[in-house]
């Protein structure tokens, strides 16, 4: 006597299996999309004017004029002050945080002050990370996990501390450190070089 069981449950496993392939790839496009629409949506608005924005914000795709004025700007390279030229540059979100807001000084003081931070870092975490790790001496262990303590404070207790100790060093050196790059310097080495030498001791 024949069944169709067989052929039905078949059939079923491959909805079910084709059914959830399709639901797989749709939950995958969906979590895509809500990911990567706040950063088109920056990116959307990146290219429009401030008052275009405020006129209309809620526009998906930028015009071509929005995307044209963005690369406007390039033909005032040579340094013109014409009126055209200001124009451009003020319908040119790209242009204006170039040209107004010195956003390139900031890279560039963000870039001294990592070369540093790094630098200074690995010049004293090496030979300290060195010393806990090989030398014999009384309090190592003590020494070697009580630096971490640092870290169970927040890092704004360190604000007066380093405070006073900048004015310190300026009456009593002439050096000042507060107000420039060398500060800002000293302020991440007290926060890098401890989990630096604690990281390094693997490696000695």
């Amino acid at each position: 006597m024949r069944t169709t069981s067989g052929p039905t449950t078949w059939s079923r496993e491959i909805i079910e299996r084709r059914l959830g392939t399709i639901f797989k790839v749709l939950s995958i496009l969906f979590f895509f999309v809500i990911t990567a629409f706040p950063f088109y949506w920056m990116f959307n608005l990146s290219f429009r004017p401030f008052g275009d924005v405020l006129v209309n914000p809620l526009r998906m795709v930028p015009r071509l004029q929005d995307l044209s004025a963005v690369f406007a700007p390039l033909t005032c390279l040579g340094g013109s002050q014409s009126e055209a030229c200001q124009t451009a540059i003020r319908n040119s979100s790209y242009a204006a945080v170039l040209v107004n807001f010195g956003f390139l000084t900031y890279i560039r003081n963000s870039v001294i002050i990592s070369l540093l931070t790094v630098t200074l870092t690995l010049l004293l975490a090496i030979p300290a990370a060195y010393a806990v790790t090989r030398l014999e001496f009384r309090g190592r262990d003590a020494m070697s996990w009580g630096i971490l303590l640092i870290y169970m404070f927040p890092a704004i207790v360190l604000g007066i501390p380093l405070f006073v100790f900048f004015v310190r060093i300026q009456q009593a050196m002439g050096i000042r450190l507060r107000g420039n790059l060398y500060g800002v310097t000293i302020i991440y080495l007290a926060s890098t070089l401890p989990v630096a030498r604690y990281m390094l001791r693997s490696y000695f």
